[in-house]
């Protein structure tokens, strides 16, 4: 059962990296990200894109293991 949910999970992961990669081959014009009145400088809409889901993956990954619930053993 364990490994029916790490092989979902990994295709969950390739198929949504596939749709981000092809999505950036696909949008090559310069954007600039806007956040609470700061604009950034025009990027290439891949690299935005890569560096957006890098940084919701290190976010996620830090707030998972400083859970106060991530040492706990069954």
């Amino acid at each position: 059962m364990k490994q029916l949910v790490l092989l979902s999970l990994c295709l969950i992961v390739v198929t949504i990296g596939g749709t981000s990669a092809l999505l950036a081959i696909q949008n090559v014009d310069p954007v600039a990200i806007t956040l609470l009145n700061f604009r950034s400088i025009q990027i290439p809409f891949g690299l935005a894109l890569t560096l957006c889901a890098s940084l919701g993956a290190i976010v996620t990954a830090a707030s998972l293991a400083l859970s106060p619930g991530s040492g706990r053993q069954r």
